[in-house]
């Protein structure tokens, strides 16, 4: 089991595709960037439930619409954002003025939506605002990254900047895979950022272990990477009818299963997770992989 460092020092800690140096900052905040390998998988759902059940801890929590030219949260909170994180990334704005108060107390850094310059941030305008989000992150004691989907230099260095990432996936293979592969980019970047897991909009308990069995150990036998398996969100109709009335499923309905699932997730993250499970290579992964099939199963 992964180890978390609540005051990491060592992030941001190899160059990114420009040659810049990351830099080192303790921090006060946790900062957990939620990604996901592809789309529709409901990692932005997880990101502002998880920030609502972390709240309603008491905790003071901010979350950052990462996604920069495609942005959904402020739509799933309900609000009409006047500015957004482009103007903080062109020096129209501070991050303190773009932050609008959510529900229970939370802090929306808004983005944009539409906006190609935002998708395309260089390598001096991220480095800017990665100082600024660590500098406004001070004054929380969570900061939620939801960042886009895929594995674009924006992702990667929003997940380098983080203490922690969390990768979302769901039980369908193509999902699986990309999960897989995130964690393999992250680990080509020499990120030291611990990953772990949810397994989004699964039927059962079992279900959602057996997928993440499956990604632990992949990743550790061929990436030399452990994960921690957070948990899982079951596939609950409520979360769909929330998001058609423009809130969080915790919001409108909080005593569903889904919503269960997020405080139970958020309590295993403010405290101890309990260690992974193991179970051999499947051969569903071989293909992936590119491994021969004639290969024995290998026993942990």
């Amino acid at each position: 089991m992964i180890e978390r460092d609540i005051f990491p020092t060592d992030k941001l800690d190899s160059a990114d595709d420009d040659g810049l140096a990351k830099e080192s900052k303790p921090q006060t905040a946790r900062i957990i960037a939620i990604t996901s390998g592809k789309g529709g998988v409901g990692k932005t759902n997880v990101a502002t439930n998880l920030a609502l059940a972390l709240a309603e801890f008491g905790d003071q929590v901010s979350i950052l619409d990462a996604d920069f030219g495609l942005a959904n949260i402020d739509v799933l909170f309900g609000m009409a954002p006047t500015y957004n994180i482009g103007h903080v990334v062109f020096g129209e704005k501070r991050i303190e003025d773009i932050a609008m108060t959510g529900p229970r107390g939370i802090k929306v850094i808004p983005a944009s939506s539409g906006a190609q310059e935002l998708a395309d941030l260089n390598s001096i305008q991220r480095r800017s605002l990665i100082r600024s989000l660590r500098e406004y992150s001070k004054d929380s004691d969570w900061m939620i990254v939801d960042t886009a989907a895929g594995i674009s230099v924006n992702v990667t260095q929003m997940i380098g900047m983080a203490s922690e990432a969390i990768v979302v996936t769901t039980p369908e293979p193509t999902a699986i895979v990309d999960a897989y592969a995130t964690i393999k980019v992250v680990t080509a970047e020499r990120f030291s950022t611990p990953i772990s897991l949810i397994v989004n909009k699964v039927s059962s308990a079992a279900e959602a272990l057996e997928v993440a069995e499956q990604i632990s150990n992949v990743t550790h036998q061929f990436l030399g990477r452990d994960i921690e398996y957070l948990g899982y969100v079951t596939n609950d109709p409520l979360v769909n009818k929330a998001v058609m009335r423009q809130e969080p499923v915790s919001l409108s309905y909080p005593e569903s299963p889904a919503s269960i699932c997020f405080r139970r997730i958020a309590s295993r993250i403010r405290g101890e997770a309990e260690p992974n499970k193991t179970s051999n290579v499947l051969p569903f992964w071989r293909n992936v992989l590119g491994m021969n099939t004639s290969v024995s199963e290998s026993k942990k």
